[in-house]
């Protein structure tokens, strides 16, 4: 049986996210990170890192998208666009629920990064 991360919405957990559980994507450590913060923060926290893969055990599964990832889960998020780049011009995300997914997908689109459209409409 697989678990869904609260967090960055990784749904191929081995285990429940508790008790010292490390997500291999956003790398939350349950029952530590998730102390303090709630879910929400640390996933701002992750998509303002860039949400990059964080296990160096675990290989990124083939086609891995972290925006879509989010999406899948139901852990959409919007784009502030009037600060949609911070100083050293990284996309600068914002959790929240998404209310148009074609609209957000055209934004994310039209910024420099990583993600290939082709990994975003699939």
């Amino acid at each position: 049986m697989n678990y869904t991360c609260p967090v960055c919405g990784f749904n191929k957990l081995e285990d429940p996210p508790v008790n010292d559980e490390i997500c291999p994507s956003c790398g939350t450590q349950f029952g530590y990170h998730d102390f303090a913060r709630s879910h929400a923060e640390l996933r701002a926290q992750w998509l303002a890192k860039g949400a990059q893969w964080h296990s160096r055990v675990d290989p990124k599964p083939y086609g891995w998208n972290p925006y879509r990832q989010l999406f899948d889960a139901g852990l959409g998020y919007d784009l502030n666009a009037q600060s949609a780049r911070n100083s050293k011009d990284e996309i600068r995300l914002e959790t929240g629920n998404y209310r148009n997914e074609e609209l957000i997908i055209k934004e994310i689109l039209s910024m420099p990064h990583t993600v290939e459209r082709s990994e975003i409409t699939a």
